[in-house]
């Protein structure tokens, strides 16, 4: 039998060549496009998969929108506290200098106090003084 199709493959070489050619086209053929016809599957797994990224994407510019906005109210924040800052520092200076001008006020009475001690005793001293020349006076006019 082996014997047979070797003698019709040799009489017919070219024959052979030729339908083994097609064959192989014909193979090939079938490699490359068997799959063309079942790419609905494929394209909708895509399309599913675009549009999960899209709705990804919009959640995340979402979040980059809230963290923005979170980022944007805490620079104000930070503002409103270094103002109030500013003018607890202002607050803390003007009770500062207000010590201070108590302080001297306070001075400036206690040196008041003394130098009117010091005339008040000055006073009483002179209307001693004066009693004792008036009693002289009278003494010497009797």
């Amino acid at each position: 039998m082996f014997s047979k199709i070797k003698s019709f493959i040799q009489e017919h070489k070219k024959m052979c060549c030729v339908f083994l050619l097609v064959l192989c086209i014909c193979f090939a053929y079938w490699l490359l496009f068997a799959n063309v016809y079942d790419n609905t599957g494929t394209a909708n797994d895509a399309r599913n998969q675009l549009n999960t990224a899209q709705e990804e994407q919009q959640r995340a510019t979402e979040s980059i929108e809230q963290i923005q906005s979170g980022i944007d109210d805490s620079i104000e924040t930070v503002g409103s506290i270094e103002q109030s800052n500013n003018e607890a520092k202002d607050t803390a200076d003007d009770i500062t200098d207000t010590n201070t001008n108590i302080n001297t006020a306070i001075t400036n009475a206690q040196d008041s106090i003394t130098a009117g001690t010091g005339l008040i005793d000055d006073s009483q001293r002179r209307i001693e003084q004066s009693l004792t020349i008036i009693e002289d006076i009278r003494a010497g006019a009797k």
